[in-house]
């Protein structure tokens, strides 16, 4: 994989790069394997097909999971968009229980979420 032109691409899409750096003590192994890692778990894989089955436990769990890697990876627009669908979910793990609407595969939300998700597909794909 050329680190280089992965992390040039990752700047411009607005990810914070030099920060996670840092914290990673600059450590670029560790931080290509924990993007290699957040890539091919596909967590948000996992989110979806907990909206598709309603299981709203299981969908804050994956978000809440794909938030907290996102943050520690400096995915800055993932971590936004990740971050809304969580406090949704969060607000009511059972939306249906309170009348409110359901977090569904079609809220706005989780629709920039994935947009932001096929983002970072293609960007670190185009680095293989």
């Amino acid at each position: 994989m050329d680190s280089e032109t992965l992390y040039a691409l990752l700047r411009q899409a607005g990810c914070d790069v030099e920060g996670t750096m840092r914290r990673m003590m600059q450590d670029r192994t560790f931080y290509l394997h924990l993007l290699e890692s957040f890539y091919q778990e596909q967590t948000w894989e996992s989110l979806q097909k907990a909206l598709e089955n309603e299981d709203y436990d299981a969908a804050f769990q994956a978000a809440h999971l794909i938030k907290g890697s996102a943050a520690t990876l400096g995915l800055t627009e993932i971590y936004k968009a990740v971050s809304r669908v969580v406090e949704k979910l969060r607000q009511s793990p059972d939306p249906s229980a309170c009348g409110q609407k359901e977090m569904s595969l079609t809220d706005p939300d989780y629709l920039e979420f994935r947009m932001q998700i096929r983002r970072f597909v293609k960007l670190y794909q185009s680095c293989l």
